[in-house]
């Protein structure tokens, strides 16, 4: 039997043991602390795992000697071990944490963070600076400090500021970027801790741990002495030393040791998660000139953190930085990060940084001509479309995110931008037309699919019609090709959307000769195809109906409802898309009027069938199929009239 399955068999972890505690409830819990101490990397694991199922099973009965003990197992953890193991307990705890402030509505204050985050916060950043070059710990402890930010909120500034100061214009990369780590990179999930606990009640401990600053080392022996003390100050709402940072500032302004600047942003970016604007925004206006200092600093690592910092201060709290005069100097720096003289990953962090600064606008320049970002977008367009094109795109995500950055960018264009979203969509439809001639491959799909997404996001977005319109037969002829090329489901979606939307916004008036081109795609993705790319070619063919002239849509009508009516009976139609079907029959209807009479027997045996379907199931899928049986009993009445419609007799 092993330490960790020995564990499980003693005392504390019966039913019973939260009624009358026996002295082995606290002998055997220190029996296991102990062996965090062992220099076997597998027990230490073990008793980590075993520490973690005991605050779970024992999580309303823990005394101030548990957390005593838990909080000593971190520091030996991090400052002797470097165990990851004990950074994910914390991060579990933190999840307990924010679970008790969503139950309460973020009125409940009786958690232990409260009072310890002090104590935790100093061991993490001790953490980033010290990880003897394994990145899971500094990771795992920047992680770790934003989810105590976000619980913790403004009271984490006050903890943090003095590391951050400290090591601000440090020397060394590593600690320089720990003051700046960003915990969720782009377009990427966060790794869950190892542990899971349950979501129960604690108690209010407060440890008050001091740092030597000789030795770096935190002094475990005042534990003991302060443990009754329950942090009264901590509660005090925050402040700031305006002298202790001065003295920081100076004491490290010229050091050597580029891992403490890089500690030090690392630092600083985990919790802007956490405090509000208001509290930190005097912090933010502060860090920005080390930022700008960093971006060319010699460390890669450095500059890297440093723009993470800066996008994720774009992500929270943009109103500081837009009014800050250094606004100008930053968007200048991260777009020259977009050249190929700077590596993947910095060009990566860049992009990054501009997609957030794009969003922050994005549905907020309806009542207004222009925006700040105005007097970039061009060059912005510019730089990203260069840099999508790079021969090293395909690392760290760069041409991916590339691609998202310049649609977000086109979402957040004032009307003063058309000239710029002109440059752009006839530069990517000359892109697109370039792909198209491409022989197949996969990678070249993508790209044609990522290309289809921007164009609906500029059609969208788009202010001046005539541009549209000029373009429109060829985004048109392109979008057929597509169509009929792609393999790819994703191609046909975005394919069919740009379709749709060009016939919505009348940037396009369909041809008998598109029309048969159009019935025939749609005929073909209709069968053994994806769900949502048979609802969107329905889609197409409902707009067809609804945007293009009488003649035009009667000359498709047999066609195209010989293939909806065989879709209603298809086994191979999914059934959600069914409803979009029905609507469609009354689309067609109500666009050819009376000519609709020959399909008028099959399309009401068919709207029957499905309406009987509907009424005897309660389920979301048979509400949405009655939705559409409306749609098409709707559509028909309204096309042939009540004087034709009654020559029917179902």
């Amino acid at each position: 039997m092993d330490f960790y399955e020995s564990c499980k068999e003693l005392p504390i972890f019966q039913e019973d043991s939260n009624s009358d505690l026996p002295p082995s409830y606290f002998s055997s819990f220190d029996q296991c602390c102990e062996a965090v101490k062992s220099e076997d990397s597998q027990t230490r694991q073990a008793a980590y795992e075993f520490l973690s199922d005991f605050v779970q099973s024992n999580y309303k009965t823990l005394t101030h000697h548990h957390i005593e003990k838990l909080v000593e197992c971190f520091s030996i953890g991090i400052q002797q071990n470097k165990d990851v193991a004990a950074i994910y307990l914390w991060m579990d705890i933190c999840d307990i944490e924010k679970d008790l402030i969503k139950k309460n509505s973020g009125d409940y204050r009786g958690y232990v963070l409260v009072d310890v985050s002090t104590f935790v916060t100093n061991l993490l950043t001790f953490a980033l600076i010290n990880d003897d070059n394994d990145p899971s710990i500094s990771e795992a402890a920047a992680i770790c400090l934003k989810m105590i930010s976000q619980i913790v909120k403004d009271k984490i500034i006050d903890e943090i500021v003095s590391f951050v100061e400290q090591y601000i214009e440090d020397e060394d990369p590593r600690k320089r970027e720990a003051r700046t780590s960003l915990t969720n990179h782009p377009f990427e999930s966060r790794a869950s801790p190892i542990f899971s606990l349950p979501r129960q009640p604690t108690l209010l401990i407060s440890y008050q741990v001091t740092m030597s600053r000789e030795q770096d080392l935190f002094d475990l022996r005042q534990i003991g002495e302060e443990l009754n003390q329950i942090g009264e100050a901590s509660k005090q709402p925050p402040s700031i030393d305006s002298d202790e940072i001065v003295h920081f500032v100076e004491q490290h302004i010229e050091d050597e040791d580029p891992r403490k600047r890089e500690a030090a942003f690392m630092a600083f970016c985990s919790i802007l998660d956490g405090p509000s604007t208001e509290n930190i925004e005097q912090r933010v206006d502060w860090i920005i000139p080390f930022l700008l200092e960093g971006l060319n600093h010699r460390h890669d690592m450095v500059k890297e953190t440093s723009i993470l910092t800066i996008a994720m201060i774009f992500e929270r709290h943009i109103q500081v930085i837009l009014r800050s005069v250094s606004f100008p100097a930053l968007v200048e720096a991260l777009m020259s990060k977009l050249s190929t003289e700077n590596p993947s990953s910095i060009s990566a962090n860049a992009v990054y940084a501009i997609h957030n600064l794009a969003l922050a606008f994005v549905g907020k320049t309806e009542n207004s001509d222009t925006n700040v970002l105005s007097p970039y977008m061009a060059d912005f367009f510019e730089r990203l479309l260069d840099t999508v094109l790079r021969e090293d795109g395909g690392y760290n995500k760069l041409r991916s995110n590339g691609w998202e950055a310049l649609s977000a960018l086109v979402r957040s264009t004032a009307p003063d931008c058309s000239p710029a979203l002109e440059w752009l969509l006839k530069n990517v439809l000359e892109g697109l037309e370039y792909s198209l001639g491409v022989s197949y491959n996969p990678e070249n799909e993508i790209e044609q699919c990522r290309i289809c997404s921007l164009i609906n996001d500029i059609l969208v977005s788009a202010i001046n019609s005539e541009t549209i319109i000029d373009c429109a037969s060829s985004i048109v002829d392109k979008m057929l090709v597509l169509l009929r090329s792609a393999n790819s489901p994703d191609c046909h979606e975005e394919a069919f959307s740009v379709f749709s939307e060009m016939l919505v916004r009348q940037f396009y008036q369909m041809t008998e000769e598109n029309v048969a081109r159009v019935c025939e795609q749609v005929k073909v993705k209709m069968n053994n195809n994806s769900e949502r790319v048979c609802i969107l070619a329905v889609e197409l063919v409902s707009n067809v109906a609804q945007y293009s002239e009488r003649p035009v849509v009667l000359e498709f009508a047999q066609i195209i409802m010989d293939v909806l009516l065989e879709s209603l009976q298809s086994e191979n139609v999914h059934d959600s898309v069914k409803p979009h079907v029905l609507s469609c029959i009354g689309d067609i209807a109500r666009a050819v009027g009376r000519d609709f009479q020959p399909y008028i027997g099959e399309s009401m045996r068919m709207l029957m069938e499905a309406s009987q379907i509907a009424m005897e199931n309660n389920d979301d899928c048979s509400k949405q199929l009655l939705e559409g049986v409306l749609d098409g009993y709707i559509g028909i009445v309204n096309g042939l009239g009540k004087d034709l419609l009654h020559t029917y007799q179902p």
